[in-house]
């Protein structure tokens, strides 16, 4: 075998420009020999079940809560989910135009009030009603993960063995029990940050899983995307993470015209967004609420701002319902030149995962890339920094620990195994996390 054939059994490597052959059903090869092993209907029915359970099970104590917060404004007091003659206002108006003493909002997102209306017409204002929405669009989230996660592993290992269900799960484990994930989960006014990462991962899988073809997986994957953008403004980075997607993977081997046909729905779907949301707030982001810094000093402020995203990914302690934003003057503070060392090593780790292995490349896009809208200052002003905003971006992360898994396994198993039970117990500490912050 020549060094060229070598290089693609690398996992991460998609040196041929022939795509992956996309096939049916979870087949994988399992052993050097590459027998083939496909991972059986029962067995994912088990593990989705059990991800199912531990989803709820974690946030059980969260159905006791009450309303806080701004959940008496969004939901006590929203008039528009007592009557649905109000749907037309809902999708024609700011999200706060309810209250005609409110001042003019930068958010467009009509799904939160429909959910919302459903929830009242269920449930009337009985809070554990709208904590068990929360919960279940958290659980579906959880199972998204682990199957893209899965899938994700085919599409850049084709050969790859039914032992992949191990990272996949643990990784999805680690994403239920997640503590960084309760403000979005447990809060009531975290809906959409829930509702538009559930149809933003919807999308991307059925786009993954619809291969080169305009099938009907595709179709959907773009009516999810829609659903996502009325849900929350961040969903408008989902093109940008399926063109690296479709890098990642060599699709871009394909005609132009190919790829141009199939981003195309997608542009149109965000301009679609774009004129509703113009019309609705008239403008796209009309509201400056913090404008004490310069154009230099709102570009200098990014880097603490993604290192702290970062440090509360890694380490979710010491959590918060609201941070204090100290803006840096100069990038010369010491706060703010380790802040750049930090976001240029993540940039350089970027460019090496480009270059070395492409799963990780789009791991830590999917960190980044979704975060960019919560990185700017002007807009979000005092609230520049928030623990849901990382809910969506954990994805990337988690996809890490699963790539450095599935690394372990194959390059030094004992190693493997050593992180399998390293992460058996974080999941547990996780989990007592979650449930204490819950009470909280």
């Amino acid at each position: 075998m020549g060094k060229a054939s070598r290089k693609k059994k690398k996992f991460g490597d998609m040196g041929s420009d022939k795509a992956p052959e996309l096939s049916k059903g979870p087949t994988f090869s399992e052993g050097r020999e590459g027998l083939q092993c496909p991972i059986s209907k029962k067995t994912l029915r088990l593990l989705i079940i059990f991800i199912l359970f531990s989803s709820f099970a974690v946030y059980l104590n969260s159905l006791s809560n009450d309303f806080v917060f701004t959940d008496r404004l969004q939901v006590l007091r929203n008039q528009w989910i007592k009557d649905i003659r109000h749907i037309p206002d809902i999708f024609s108006t700011n999200v706060w135009a309810f209250r005609s003493t409110y001042p003019i909002s930068n958010y467009y997102r009509p799904f939160m009030h429909i959910i919302y209306m459903i929830n009242y017409h269920v449930f009337g204002f009985a809070p554990w009603g709208f904590h068990l929405v929360n919960m279940l669009f958290h659980a579906g989230v959880s199972v998204l993960v682990f199957i893209t996660t899965l899938r994700l592993f085919r599409e850049f290992q084709p050969a790859a063995s039914a032992s992949y269900l191990v990272p996949s799960f643990l990784a999805a484990m680690l994403f239920v029990t997640h503590p960084i994930h309760t403000e979005a989960v447990t809060w009531i006014a975290g809906l959409p940050d829930l509702t538009f990462t559930f149809f933003y991962l919807l999308s991307f899988y059925l786009y993954i899983r619809s291969g080169t073809e305009f099938k009907s997986s595709y179709f959907l994957s773009v009516a999810s995307f829609f659903l996502a953008t009325l849900c929350k403004e961040p969903a408008l980075t989902l093109p940008a993470i399926l063109i690296v997607y479709d890098y990642a993977v060599k699709k871009t081997a394909n005609p132009l015209p190919i790829n141009v046909k199939r981003y195309l729905p997608y542009l149109i779907v965000a301009g679609v967004y774009s004129i509703l949301r113009f019309h609705a707030l008239t403008g796209f982001a009309p509201s400056k609420r913090y404008t004490e810094l310069s154009f230099y000093q709102d570009v200098i402020n990014i880097f603490p701002l993604f290192t702290q995203y970062l440090q509360k990914l890694i380490l979710p302690v010491n959590l918060n319902a609201f941070y204090v934003f100290h803006p840096i003057v100069s990038i010369n503070q010491t706060e703010g030149f380790l802040s750049f060392l930090i976001a240029a090593a993540f940039f350089i780790s970027v460019l090496f995962a480009f270059r070395k292995n492409r799963a990780a490349f789009l791991g830590l896009l999917f960190i980044a890339v979704p975060l960019l809208p919560v990185l700017y200052i002007p807009v979000l002003g005092e609230n520049s920094f928030a623990e849901r905003y990382l809910y969506l971006p954990s994805f990337g992360f988690i996809f890490l620990f699963a790539l450095l898994l599935t690394r372990a396994r194959v390059k030094r198993p004992k190693a493997a195994f050593g992180l399998v039970a390293a992460s058996a117990v974080l999941i547990g500490l996780y989990s007592l996390g979650t449930v204490h912050r819950n009470a909280v």
